[in-house]
């Protein structure tokens, strides 16, 4: 999972890298989807899973099984379209560390789309009880960096960007989820029965229905001629997006997700936005300042409180809810002056 979350932090600097150069975001995201389906491909073939066995199979097999792996597959590929939001998103704005923040609440929105979904099944669970004190706090932060941006950074473009990184990461919610039922369903084909290999392969044949619409919307949007801004800076920047973005970091973290009993595990992940963060502040895509620090935390400590499983120990949700109402109090009181020390 610790690799997993370094490869995704990778996801906010090569964004930024790219939008640098003049490709489109699209043509960018599709070339670094068919990297990813062709390492998967390759993999496959290495590994002597016979690929175009296994796509046969799915294709045309009509019972039950399969019919939820190409339901899975579909799914996955639709809302994968999420990282396209994101990207254009990094694209349009200023201060590319908004978008590394915004992008990183798709965890919670998964659990709050789950809680939703799932009702019943969260009955007995006390995790719902506290979390509307949680959400709190992140549409806090939320409402602290829209308003500090738009008193720095007033254009309209931005505020498009910002939009579009938080439907992004209402697409990755969904991911998520059907990222993780997808893994799950590609057992029954036995693929060298490796975990690793099931939600790599799956992961292929999903971004092959990502590519599917990149390519469409590329044909609807551009002419051949744009094939001409494609350098060889982005298709190295593409590569490593595909790599370790797109195939790792989704791969990898969903294996995780699978074979580990420990919920907690799933903390891990938010290594990722600190990571994407200081990279994006080290190659000089944004800058970091007290307000930036303090809304980052209103939403990351939420986050990571909803996906601990912490049911034994109310006193410690208590007082983590506890510090933030002080770090809020500090930060709004006038004659207090907060400093970025102050916060941990």
């Amino acid at each position: 999972m610790v690799f997993s979350a370094t490869c995704w932090g990778l996801f906010g600097v090569i964004s930024s890298q790219a939008s640098i150069t003049e490709t489109p975001p699209v043509l960018f995201l599709l070339i670094s989807t068919f990297f990813s389906i062709f390492i998967a491909y390759l993999y496959a073939l290495i590994g002597k899973l016979q690929p175009n066995t296994i796509i046969k199979k799915i294709i045309f097999d009509k019972d039950g099984e399969m019919l939820e792996i190409k339901r899975n597959i579909l799914f996955r590929g639709f809302f994968s379209l999420g990282r396209l939001f994101i990207v254009l998103g990094f694209y349009l704005l200023s201060n590319k560390i908004l978008g590394a923040i915004i992008s990183e609440l798709y965890p919670l929105i998964a659990i709050a789309l789950s809680v939703f979904l799932l009702g019943k099944h969260f009955k007995k669970d006390p995790a719902p009880k506290y979390s509307g004190f949680l959400l709190a706090f992140v549409v806090a932060g939320l409402f602290l960096l829209y308003s500090d941006d738009l008193k720095v950074n007033p254009a309209q473009l931005n505020q498009i960007g910002l939009f579009f990184v938080g439907l992004g990461a209402v697409f990755a919610a969904f991911n998520l989820i059907y990222g993780i039922k997808l893994t799950k369903s590609m057992k029954v084909l036995a693929l060298g029965n490796s975990n690793f290999t099931n939600s790599l392969i799956s992961q292929g044949m999903a971004n092959f229905i990502l590519f599917i619409f990149l390519a469409v919307i590329s044909i609807l949007l551009y002419d051949l001629q744009i094939i001409q801004k494609v350098t060889f800076e982005v298709i190295i920047l593409a590569f490593a997006f595909g790599l370790f973005v797109d195939l790792l970091s989704s791969s990898l973290g969903r294996v995780a997700g699978v074979i580990s009993d420990n919920r907690n595990i799933s903390a891990v992940r938010f290594l990722s936005p600190v990571i994407s963060i200081l990279l994006l502040w080290v190659f000089g895509f944004g800058e970091i300042n007290p307000t930036i620090v303090f809304a980052f935390i209103l939403i990351l400590v939420p986050n990571i409180l909803l996906n601990l499983n912490l049911r034994c120990s109310f006193s410690l949700k208590a007082t983590f809810i506890l510090v933030l109402l002080s770090l809020t109090f500090l930060f709004y009181t006038n004659d207090i002056a907060l400093e970025p020390h102050h916060l941990f």
